[in-house]
């Protein structure tokens, strides 16, 4: 027992978490353990893999060489087409899939992951192998019913999972119902704005749609959420374009001229009253000063960004 626990730790597994979830594990010689790590090792993964591994599944650990695991990597080459040499690299991003069934679950995932449209095999082996250890009947169908219940067709809902599959991966509770409520109640969107936008639902509730919101709500704009969403932090923003900002040709206008928005329809909704210049003399760019600078919020330049590229391709169509 002593030796069993010695080198379960020196992969870095925690035996006491690992024996809770897997209470088989107690009664498992230390041979057997050493055939399975023999055998994932013979497949590709390193040492130091094994720790995420059994530490993510210990079922792993008790399991079947010849029962379980050369099946799994059987179907990984047969019918994902994945080469010995990248094993490792879907094992490493999804280790789940070394605990399930290929005929109980990964199997009929792909059958179903298919039939909606799914044929990429590289991007659900290496991108999304998550879909594959998603149950159909519990996860991936009930996603599908709930946005089919927003008041679109199931072939937009599924759609949308094929634009992005990350979709399969969220809780209706916790995820869906929370950020389409905002949508409607807060933002004034509804089921056009996901089904053109379906990432929506991957961005943060609380950290990053919200906030975005309610900056451009108080300062009058209305960016559309793709444009509100995808950009990167407003503190990445603010040292990416620390030297350009929104001003007159003649002189710095200071922040009460830096927020201009240009809606999804093309509208200016807010020009600050101080500046009589003309638009095409608004988004002009030069250095700023140290003493400028320190003036600026950093949602301020992400803002400027927005109104910037919102206004430069409505110049060029």
């Amino acid at each position: 027992m002593r030796d069993k626990i010695l080198s379960l730790e020196l992969m870095g597994v925690d035996y006491g978490r690992a024996l809770s979830l897997n209470p088989a594990l107690r009664g498992a010689a230390p041979e057997s353990i050493h055939a399975v790590v023999t055998f994932l090792q013979s497949r590709g993964l390193h040492f130091k893999d094994l720790g995420r591994v059994f530490g993510m599944c210990p079922s792993v650990l008790t399991a079947s060489v010849r029962a379980d695991l050369r099946p799994v990597f059987a179907f990984l080459t047969d019918d994902l087409g994945v080469p010995e040499a990248a094993y490792r690299r879907v094992v490493v991003k999804c280790p789940r899939v070394l605990a399930c069934s290929v005929r109980d679950q990964l199997r009929p995932a792909l059958i179903y992951l298919r039939r909606l449209g799914f044929r990429d095999n590289r991007a659900l082996a290496f991108q999304d192998p998550i879909l594959l250890v998603s149950s159909v009947e519990r996860t991936m169908a009930p996603k599908l019913e709930y946005l089919a219940g927003l008041g679109m067709s199931r072939d937009d809902a599924v759609a949308m999972a094929l634009r992005c599959p990350a979709l399969f991966t969220f809780n209706v509770e916790r995820n869906y119902r929370p950020k389409f409520e905002y949508l409607v109640g807060e933002m004034g969107g509804g089921v056009e704005d996901v089904k053109a936008f379906p990432q929506y639902f991957t961005f943060s509730l609380e950290k990053r749609i919200a906030p975005r919101h309610r900056a451009a709500a108080d300062a009058g704009g209305d960016l559309p959420p793709p444009d509100m969403l995808k950009a990167t932090d407003e503190e990445r923003m603010y040292n990416k374009y620390t030297n350009e900002v929104v001003e007159s040709q003649s002189e710095f206008l200071g922040r009460a001229m830096c927020i201009v928005f240009i809606t999804h329809v093309g509208a200016v909704n807010k020009v600050m009253e101080e500046s009589s210049i003309g638009m095409n003399s608004i988004i002009i760019s030069r250095s700023v000063k140290q003493s400028e600078r320190e003036t600026l919020r950093p949602s301020d330049l992400f803002l400027n960004r927005m109104a910037q590229e919102h206004f430069s391709s409505r110049l060029s169509r």
